[in-house]
C-alpha cells in the first residue's frame, strides 16, 4: 500500500474551498496530472455519486471511474475508485482555522503490479500531491 497525506492552509473560507474541491471539475485547473473529469450520475454531490477522471501519471493515460463513498458537507469527501488501474481511496479533509481553513488530503492506493517499486511510487505522489495543493491555495487565495 502507498499512504500519502498532504496539509495545506488556505486563507478562504472553509465553505468556499469545500464547495470548489468537492466539484471534481475543478481537478483540472489545479491537479496538474488530470486532463478531463465529467460526471457518470446526475449532482448534487452524495455518497454514491460517481465520476470518471482521465490523467496522465508517470507517462501513461489512465482512465478511472470513481464514486463517492463518504460525505459530509462542508468538511469531508472521500472517493474509492470502482474501475481503473490502480485501486486508490481518497480522503479530502476541510476545516476551519483563524484565518482560512486547512485542507488535508489523505491518499490510500494499492500499488499493483508495481509495489516492488511501491516506495519511489509514494515518492512520486507525495512530490505530486505536494505540488498540486500549493496551486490549489494559490488558486483560491487569488
Amino acid at each position: 500500500m502507498i499512504n500519502v497525506t498532504v496539509t495545506i492552509p488556505i486563507r478562504r473560507r472553509p465553505s468556499d474551498v469545500f464547495s470548489f474541491i468537492a466539484n471534481f471539475t475543478n481537478n483540472t485547473r489545479w491537479q496538474k496530472n488530470i486532463v478531463e473529469i465529467y460526471y457518470t450520475t446526475e449532482p448534487p454531490i452524495q455518497i454514491g455519486s460517481e465520476f470518471t477522471r482521465v490523467g496522465r501519471f508517470l507517462g501513461r493515460r489512465f482512465v478511472s471511474a470513481f464514486k463517492v463513498i463518504d460525505y459530509e458537507p462542508g468538511r469531508l469527501i472521500k472517493t474509492t475508485t470502482v474501475k481503473g488501474t490502480f485501486p486508490i481511496i481518497c480522503t479530502r479533509i476541510v476545516e476551519p482555522t483563524e484565518d482560512g481553513c486547512r485542507v488535508t488530503a489523505f491518499i490510500e492506493a494499492d500499488a499493483g503490479p508495481l509495489k516492488l517499486a511501491a516506495p519511489l511510487l509514494r515518492n512520486t505522489v507525495q512530490s505530486s500531491m505536494t505540488k498540486d495543493y500549493e496551486k490549489l491555495k494559490e488558486l483560491l487565495e487569488k
